[in-house]
């Protein structure tokens, strides 16, 4: 086998990468998409602006794996993605490319095969992650008693709206796990990457000021009629009285209105209180994802 680095110049390699994603099971902490350009068009932003290097295991011309170096430059992270873990060692060369001052990091799925990881000393659980799901027939629709309170909902508007919603994701995110600051243009990117191929959904309760108190961002795919729950957050100051259960079923309500049928996201294993109010609502786990730390 070999190992050769991505030639974003040649679309064969792209599409080659791109069938072997499509070959396998989902893995790792993201799935990846299955529209082609979307795919390509992502991939290609994150290896020009020098935060993603791709390299591609070959035998005897076909790709049999895949080894991806992410790059979270402000948090001195770099997470790895592939299918099989033991390449990772298999071809240490790629520890070359990585910041010798960068903690390395992987995630993996409760489905994946473990067997490497469970044996391997180089390999330390750090953090997991709930996958769980919503279909729109297990809804329990508690808006009539949570609806109600000292907030009003406002739809997010990116002419006016981008700077707030940058603001209070970055706040309520900031300590969190892996998360890297943004500016106002990584959110326009990541919503006009969402809206090639989906609907988006944000929406916030404000004050009588105008103020962001919480928001909630979900996007569905017409074509799946599934969706994502990709963030909810909430100032603090404001939490632990039911705002978030509010601005979540406000949410919920609208995009299983515009045709979504089931809705997923992940979760904090260890965040206790939105689990609870996700299970109320009757989302279900599907799955884990078990973070590392990968020692050389």
């Amino acid at each position: 086998m070999n190992l050769k680095k991505l030639d974003i110049e040649n679309n064969d390699e792209f599409k080659d990468y791109y069938n072997f994603l499509n070959s396998v099971d989902n893995h790792g902490h993201i799935n990846f998409s299955n529209n082609y350009k979307n795919f390509t068009n992502k991939l290609i932003s994150e290896i020009k602006k020098n935060k993603l290097k791709l390299f591609l295991i070959y035998d005897d011309k076909k790709i049999v794996n895949y080894i991806v170096i992410h790059h979270q430059a402000h948090i001195n992270r770099t997470i790895l993605k592939t299918f099989n873990h033991e390449d990772i060692f298999n071809f240490n060369n790629i520890f070359d490319e990585i910041d010798s001052k960068n903690l390395i990091e992987i995630g993996i799925r409760d489905s994946e095969n473990q067997d490497y990881i469970n044996s391997s000393s180089k390999f330390k659980k750090i953090k997991k992650y709930n996958f769980i799901n919503l279909e729109i027939k297990e809804f329990i629709n508690l808006s009539e008693k949570y609806i109600n309170n000292n907030f009003k909902t406002h739809k997010f508007n990116i002419k006016n709206d981008l700077e707030n919603l940058t603001f209070i994701q970055n706040e309520c995110f900031k300590s969190h796990h892996g998360y890297e600051i943004n500016s106002n243009n990584d959110i326009k990117e990541e919503i006009n990457l969402i809206e090639q191929n989906n609907i988006n959904h944000i929406e916030a309760l404000v004050s009588d000021e105008g103020n962001w108190i919480a928001y909630c961002w979900t996007y569905y795919n017409k074509e799946t009629k599934s969706g994502r729950l990709s963030m909810v957050g909430v100032r603090e100051g404001f939490r632990g009285n039911g705002t978030a259960k509010v601005v979540i079923i406000n949410s919920l309500i609208k995009i299983f209105k515009l045709g979504c049928n089931k809705i997923e996201l992940e979760v904090d294993d260890s965040n206790i209180s939105a689990k609870k109010i996700y299970f109320q609502l009757g989302f279900s786990i599907t799955n884990n994802l078990n973070w590392y730390e990968v020692t050389k």
